[in-house]
């Protein structure tokens, strides 16, 4: 059930960040559109404006991606390693000699 949880937030963490990449990009034509002579051999003679929206769209789209992924799966994470830690206490005990680091 873990693996499926985890497997599950990966693929909506790249779905969610892919659509943020997009969204950005798409938007990033609108506001500010190309000129009408433009080709792609002129693409390194743009305006630093041009590449605001692509920066943007990379930036908060891995954002955005990490996010989801770290809100669906890392909740999962913290409940095993605190029922890790819990069984752990009631077995050794606070005080066992092996664990130095509760005294």
């Amino acid at each position: 059930m873990v693996y499926l949880r985890i497997t599950l937030s990966i693929l909506l963490g790249l779905l969610s960040g892919g659509m943020v990449n997009g969204s950005f990009i798409h938007l990033g034509s609108k506001v500010f559109p190309y000129p009408s002579n433009f080709s792609m051999d002129l693409f390194y003679t743009l305006p630093l404006k041009y590449y605001l929206f692509p920066f943007l769209a990379h930036a908060l789209g891995t954002l955005s991606g990490c996010l989801v992924y770290l809100r669906i799966a890392a909740k999962q994470a913290c409940v095993s390693s605190a029922a890790k830690l819990h069984g752990a206490m009631q077995v050794h005990g606070p005080n066992h000699p092996k664990d130095k680091s509760w005294s």
